[in-house]
C-alpha cells in the first residue's frame, strides 16, 4: 500500500513510512476507509444499474399507455364496441355517489359522473364529454420505491424511450399524496393539442402505472382531485 502523505511504497510489518515516518496506523485506516468507499459506490453502481432496466420497460408500456388514452378519447364508442367481447372482470356496484368497480383484483371507487371501460390495455376512465381519460395499468414486478430513486433521472429516460410527437420540453416531477397512497407525477407532457401525466403509483404488492389525458387544455389540480383518489381507494378495500 501507499502512505497517504507522500506516496512511498510502505511493506506490511512496517511501523512507520520510511520517507516521510508517517505512523503506520494512519496509513492503515486510511487504507480501509478508501476500500469501504470503493466497495459502497461498486454496490450503489449494481443497484442504479438494475433498476433503470426495468423501469425502461415500464416506461416504454406506460407511454404506448399514453397513447391509448388519446386514441381513446377521439375513438371511444368504437373502444367500448370492440370490448364488449373481451373476459374481463367488471363488477360494478353502485352506492349514492359513486361505483365500485373490480378490476384487476382491485376495487375502484368511481364516481357516477365518470365512466369505466376495461380492456386487456388497462382500465379506462373518462368522462362524459371525453376531454379527459385517464388509463391505469397494474404491474406487480416492481416497487414504487424503485420509482422515487430514479426520479431526477424519469424525464431523461421517457424522452429517450419515445418517439418524436411526445413533448417532455415542459415536463417537470411532483410526489403528491393522495387518501394515504404516494403518487410521483410527470406532468405537462404534451401530445399535439392533448397534455399529459405519466404517474406511478404505490401500490398493494406492486405499483399502478398511471396515464391521465386531456385535450386542448392543461390538466389541473381539480382534474387530479377527481381523478387521482380513485386510484388511492384501490389501496382501501
Amino acid at each position: 500500500m501507499e502512505c497517504p502523505r507522500c506516496g512511498s511504497q510502505v511493506n506490511e510489518g512496517d511501523f512507520f513510512c520510511s520517507n516521510c515516518n508517517l505512523p503506520i496506523n494512519n496509513i492503515q485506516n486510511d487504507f480501509n476507509s478508501k476500500n469501504k468507499y470503493n466497495n459502497t459506490k461498486q454496490k450503489q453502481a449494481l443497484n442504479h444499474k438494475k433498476i433503470p432496466t426495468k423501469l425502461i420497460i415500464i416506461t416504454i408500456i406506460i407511454i404506448i399507455t399514453i397513447f391509448i388514452a388519446i386514441n381513446i378519447i377521439k375513438h371511444n364508442e368504437s373502444y367500448q364496441k370492440n370490448n364488449n367481447s373481451n373476459n374481463i372482470e367488471d363488477i360494478i356496484v353502485e352506492n349514492e355517489n359513486t361505483n365500485t368497480v373490480t378490476y384487476n383484483g382491485f376495487n375502484f371507487k368511481i364516481p357516477k359522473e365518470l365512466t369505466s371501460t376495461p380492456s386487456e390495455d388497462g382500465l379506462l376512465i373518462i368522462n362524459n364529454d371525453k376531454s379527459i381519460a385517464m388509463v391505469i395499468k397494474y404491474d406487480n414486478s416492481a416497487e414504487y420505491t424503485n420509482y422515487t430513486q430514479m426520479k431526477n433521472s424519469l424525464i431523461n429516460i421517457f424522452k429517450k424511450n419515445n418517439n418524436n410527437s411526445v413533448d417532455f420540453t415542459s415536463a417537470t416531477i411532483i410526489e403528491k399524496k393522495y387518501n394515504g397512497t404516494n403518487f410521483l407525477i410527470t406532468k405537462d407532457i404534451k401530445k399535439g393539442k392533448s397534455v399529459a401525466e405519466l404517474t406511478y403509483v404505490e401500490a398493494n404488492n406492486g405499483v399502478f402505472l398511471v396515464s391521465l389525458a386531456k385535450q386542448n387544455e392543461n390538466i389541473t389540480d381539480s382534474d387530479r382531485t377527481l381523478y387521482y383518489p380513485i386510484i388511492a381507494s384501490a389501496n382501501n378495500n
